[in-house]
């Protein structure tokens, strides 16, 4: 008889890292890493939530399928904190979320101001 290797199950993949939040008017940049591990499938796409309550209730970011590790969160209401996550999804499912990011305030700036006036 020939030995066969043992087959690891493909699983979920971990937590994103590194979510770094940098407030625009009216949106926010987010940054972060890929999961030290991608439970043995490929990264298909980022789930990315965001919060106006500190984290009490969480909404889905409507954004086109991607693999990048940033994105641009528009539509946010100026003056109102908002705290981010990030889960990688692969073939199995959604991963764990990221640790949740800082609070941020999207205002608008004086240079924007400046172009309405």
């Amino acid at each position: 008889t020939v030995a066969s290797a043992a087959v690891v199950p493909a699983t979920l993949p971990g937590a994103a890292s590194g979510l770094t939040a940098t407030p625009g008017n009216g949106q926010t940049n987010l940054v972060w890493r890929a999961p030290a591990t991608n439970g043995g499938l490929a990264i298909s796409n980022y789930v990315v939530q965001y919060s106006r309550d500190g984290g009490r209730t969480w909404l889905n970011v409507v954004r086109p399928q991607s693999t990048a590790t940033s994105t641009t969160v528009t539509g946010l209401v100026n003056g109102v904190a908002h705290v981010f996550r990030v889960a990688a999804v692969n073939a199995i499912g959604v991963g764990a979320f990221s640790p949740v990011s800082v609070g941020v305030i999207p205002r608008l700036s004086l240079t924007s101001a400046v172009r309405y006036v």
